[in-house]
């Protein structure tokens, strides 16, 4: 048990705290989040990429640590690629997580994320981390052979892998043996820490009233903490 309480202090000690580019959300953010918790700033299909990069901004400017999301399809071409790093850059942002972005048709050339980290990386993105997505269950509209595939084609850009939510401990460590065993060398590999209430929650994915759940994955080793209850 203290085993695992020291797992769980180690997890809260650096927390990654997600927020939506909507009105108003940076002041709730400077009002109730510490300024040690790196801030991840997701990518809206509908906002469009100015309104993560202004977000991030505002946010730098009181203090934060910030990881955009980077959706492959909001950026039009190389020169509006250099333009999204230049204003990253000028704020101190050493961190983000490249996606494909959830719009059926693509603003320009980029129609997945290793098209964007291939070219990221040929303009020399200057960022620290890099992190791609995966899937402990399967992705609603993409086969396991083609986000497997994705991955391996992700993988020499990247320094960290986050999953989608899953609520099934046992799902998560299987796939992050299942992605050690392929071969993917990716240094960390980071599941969502959530604290939510699932009690509607019906049918085969069916879950306890409340669960609070902590995974991290270091060097090819697995942590798990939680249950019902919390």
């Amino acid at each position: 048990m203290s085993a695992g309480r020291d797992v769980l202090a180690q997890l809260l000690a650096r927390p990654r705290y997600e927020v939506f580019p909507v009105a108003g959300i940076a002041d709730e953010v400077v009002a109730n989040v510490p300024t040690e918790v790196k801030i991840a700033i997701t990518s809206s299909p509908t906002r469009g990429v100015d309104a993560t990069l202004g977000l991030c901004e505002e946010l730098a400017r009181s203090g934060f640590r910030v990881a955009p999301h980077l959706a492959a399809r909001a950026v039009r071409d190389e020169v509006h690629l250099r333009e999204i790093l230049g204003r990253l850059g000028s704020i101190g942002v050493r961190d983000a997580f490249v996606i494909a972005g959830d719009v059926d048709q693509p603003a320009g050339k980029f129609a997945g994320a290793v098209s964007l980290l291939a070219a990221m990386s040929e303009l020399g993105h200057g960022l620290e981390e890099v992190g791609i997505s995966g899937y402990p269950e399967s992705h609603p509209f993409i086969s396991d052979e083609t986000t497997i595939q994705v991955m391996f084609e992700k993988e020499p850009f990247a320094t960290y892998i986050v999953s989608q939510v899953c609520l099934d401990a046992d799902v998560i460590a299987w796939w992050i043996g299942a992605v050690r065993a392929r071969g993917v060398q990716v240094r960390a590999v980071r599941i969502y820490q959530i604290d939510v209430d699932v009690s509607r929650r019906v049918g085969r994915r069916a879950a306890p009233p409340r669960r609070t759940l902590g995974y991290t994955c270091v060097d090819g080793t697995v942590r798990a903490s939680g249950g019902a209850g919390g």
